[in-house]
This record gives structure tokens, sequence and C-alpha cells, in this order.
């Protein structure tokens, strides 16, 4: 955008980037140092959205903590469960203090099965729309189809303008 503007006029928004404080990065499950990542060799390292409810409890079950026991967050110390208090502070909208206070005095097994939980309330009700759009494939060829030609009518306008200052002429 800012190289077409600047050759042929303003023409595109220049997209800002939006990136939170906490939680733009989640790290894998099993190894906390590495981004979170479907296409990572260990389907353990990951919560796919369509992922059971037993899956996602058993992966954040099996999560990389520490061995101090409690529930903390220093994400240069102590990797793996700030990235479990930052998944659950995300979903929850809870501050990590927040999750800490409510955890004081429990243990990890405690802390994963509300996460695990917190996650699978997350996840069912994507999940099920999931399950609803693919089971009626005519619907949605549908909702693509109408998706598509919302598409080009937002954007025709614009790339008439765009041609028009390439120079390209349709017939």
């Amino acid at each position: 955008a800012e190289r077409f503007n600047k050759t042929y006029g303003e023409t595109f928004v220049v997209p800002q980037p939006m990136i939170k404080k906490t939680g733009a990065r989640i790290m894998a499950l099993d190894d906390p140092t590495k981004k979170m990542s479907k296409s990572s060799g260990s389907a353990k390292s990951y919560i796919s959205l369509s992922d059971d409810d037993t899956t996602i409890a058993k992966k954040i079950r099996s999560a990389t903590t520490d061995s101090e026991g409690t529930v903390g967050y220093d994400p240069a110390k102590r990797p793996g469960i700030s990235n479990l208090v930052t998944i659950c502070s995300e979903l929850t909208g809870s501050s990590p203090a927040q999750i800490i206070a409510e955890f004081e005095g429990k243990g990890y097994k405690e802390f994963k099965e509300a996460l695990a939980q917190v996650l699978i309330d997350f996840i069912a009700p994507i999940r099920e729309r999931q399950r609803e759009l693919l089971s009626d494939k005519a619907g949605l060829v549908k909702i693509l189809n109408d998706g598509s030609a919302k598409a080009r009518d937002i954007t025709g306008k614009k790339m008439k303008d765009v041609r028009e200052k390439l120079g390209i002429v349709l017939g």
C-alpha cells in the first residue's frame, strides 16, 4: 500500500498493526520457548479448534510447566506456567495477577483443570458452528458465493481506480 501510494498517489489505506502487549504470541504447550503452531511436529503442542473436550483436557494436563508447583507469572524465568496463565487471561479477561490470586494455595492440577474447562467452553461453540457449516455443503457454497459477490462489489470501485492509475484499460 505504501509503495503504490508513493508511486501512484493516495489510493490505499496503509494498515496499522494492532498488537496487544499480552497474548500477542501464545507459546507451544509442550515447549514454551516456541510459538504455538499447528504445523508443529507434535499435536500436543497446540489446541485445535476441532479438538474434542477430552483431547483439550489431556493436552492441557500434559502442558509443560516447571517444578515449583505454584501458579505464577514470570515469562522469563517460568515460561511454561506463564504461557498457561496468559492463555487463561486472554480467554477470561482476568489479569494474570487475578488468576494467580484465584489459585493461591492450589497447585498445577487445579489450575490446569480450570484452564481446560475455560478452553472447552470457549471452543465448543466454534466447533459446533464448524460442524453445522460442514454438514450443509450447499449452504456453505452459498455463503462462499455470497461473500465473493460482496467482496467484488466492495473492491470493484477501488480496482477501477487502481487500473486507471496503472494505465490498464479493460475493453
